[in-house]
């Protein structure tokens, strides 16, 4: 039965330098060549990312600044940026209710039409209907 090691694994087990020497030294000789030659390919690919992700930072940071001497020589504060950019949210209303008058007793009572409806109009529903419910609304 052959056991699957993930890269964290082995990634995790080399960490330490005895681990290290000690699989290298359990290598073959054309193993390490293999080994040294692949390390120095995957070391220059990561080395031109990070060098490139530092030139994308530092233009970052360029246009950052002249941004912010532009805003100076205009006047415009920080604050009047942040209050441009924060969206002006609706406000949030609650769930409309409609009003239901009850025919025998005038008593008035709401519901939001989410969920079950309420004992009393659910007792107009089912005397009236959904059509006839409509002539007991409130409206306003």
């Amino acid at each position: 039965m052959e056991t699957v090691l993930s890269n964290e694994v082995i990634a995790e087990y080399l960490s330490t330098h005895q681990r290290r020497r000690a699989f290298l030294r359990f290598c073959s000789l054309d193993l390490l060549r293999v080994i040294v030659t692949e390390s120095k390919a995957i070391i220059d690919a990561k080395e031109e990312e990070e060098l490139a992700k530092m030139a994308q930072e530092e233009e970052r940071q360029r246009a950052i600044d002249a941004a912010t001497e532009q805003l100076r020589e205009l006047g415009i504060t920080p604050e009047e940026i942040l209050q441009a950019l924060t969206s002006k949210a609706a406000p949030k209303g609650g769930v409309k209710k409609t009003g239901y008058r009850r025919p025998d007793n005038g008593k008035i009572i709401y519901w939001s039409r989410r969920g079950r409806p309420p004992k009393e109009i659910q007792d107009l529903f089912d005397k009236y209907g959904k059509d006839g419910m409509e002539q007991f609304a409130i409206k306003e």
